[in-house]
């Protein structure tokens, strides 16, 4: 995440953003530009969504990690899912 995915720089719209994440649109756009049909990213986006959504409590209270960290990380993994379903190129 810490690496530029584009190779012009970054959309104009980025500077509006303000969340400091990667969104969906950006996973969209990145595979658009490689070469990848949109269609297909989008449903590879949606079912990693639907599929992170169904096990991940599971993981996580199965984890040795606190309560607190359990909330913690739960709280933080949902804001990211949010992020990532947005995938609408503005």
């Amino acid at each position: 995440m810490a690496l530029r995915f584009f190779k012009e720089g970054q959309p104009t719209y980025y500077e509006s953003m303000g969340n400091g994440y990667y969104a969906g649109s950006d996973f969209l756009e990145l595979g658009v530009k490689a070469g990848l049909l949109e269609s297909a990213i989008r449903k590879r986006m949606t079912n990693l969504l639907r599929n992170t959504q169904k096990q991940a409590a599971n993981v996580i209270e199965s984890s040795f990690m606190t309560p607190l960290q359990q909330r913690e990380y739960r709280d933080l993994l949902e804001q990211r899912l949010r992020f990532l379903s947005l995938l609408d190129i503005p």
